[in-house]
């Protein structure tokens, strides 16, 4: 493994934003929670953040902690200005053996929706949330058979576009393809983290507690400023278009200078 950088520029200086702050500590959280190793869940957790600079210092705390250091001094080394709680969350969670229970305990004291929240941010489907939901509900006295994909499928209700990727991801698994290789093949509306959370359990209850888990987090609307802003844009976007193409039109016909 190539060692990262020692001189960090700057800016990463500069104090993060709490938010990011909290969708790491939520991600790192549940991906623990899901079983996931410490220096996968790490890197998994940092991609998945929307703050390159802090994803530069989270690349550098997981190397820092793969040589042997605690996760609140990794993290400390790298320079980065981050809240006290989360450093506090780390250190006591690692030293107590509860480190997801303190990082999710931190993610929902600053944002009780942190959740969903989180799974806006890596693009996560309503429909995919739905999905999990009704296939952890399914399985908590059958096994994982192809019809009951079908069946959570129906149970989520996402639309025709959902329905067509359950119907690939259900032909997919008959065909041989194990349960979670067609999930990731399925990119569209699995993201990796609910992939890699998936991926992770060896065993039916166990597989169980973290699709209900992903099920708890339907991903948040934008807000209606944004969609409204979204329009308007789309609306000035198509007007100048059809303006340059009559001025266009004009000119061919010489009926303008």
């Amino acid at each position: 493994m190539r060692k990262p950088s020692h001189s960090l520029p700057k800016w990463l200086r500069w104090p993060v934003r709490r938010s990011n702050q909290v969708l790491f500590a939520e991600a790192l959280s549940q991906l623990l929670s899901a079983g996931v190793e410490l220096t996968r869940a790490l890197q998994a957790a940092g991609e998945a953040n929307p703050s390159s600079r802090f994803r530069a210092a989270l690349l550098r705390m997981n190397y820092l902690c793969q040589t042997g250091k605690s996760l609140a001094d990794s993290l400390s080394q790298t320079n980065v200005r981050v809240a006290g709680g989360l450093l506090t969350a780390l250190e006591v969670g690692e030293e107590r053996g509860c480190l997801a229970e303190q990082l999710a305990a931190f993610a929902r004291w600053h944002d009780p929706q942190a959740g969903a929240r989180l799974a806006a941010e890596v693009g996560r489907s309503p429909g995919a949330a739905r999905f999990a939901a009704a296939l952890a509900t399914l399985l908590s006295d059958r096994r994982l058979t192809v019809s009951l994909v079908e069946d959570a499928g129906r149970l989520a209700g996402g639309g025709n576009r959902f329905n067509q990727t359950i119907g690939r991801l259900a032909t997919s698994v008959r065909n041989g393809v194990t349960f979670t290789d067609a999930l990731a093949r399925e990119k569209a509306t699995f993201d990796p983290l609910f992939c890699l959370m998936v991926k992770t359990p060896e065993h039916r209850s166990e597989l169980r507690a973290v699709l209900a888990r992903l099920g708890e987090d339907v991903p948040l609307p934008a807000p209606r400023w944004v969609r409204k802003a979204v329009l308007l844009f789309l609306w000035v976007y198509v007007v100048c278009i059809i303006t340059l193409l009559i001025y266009g039109c004009l000119k061919e016909l010489e009926w303008v200078d």
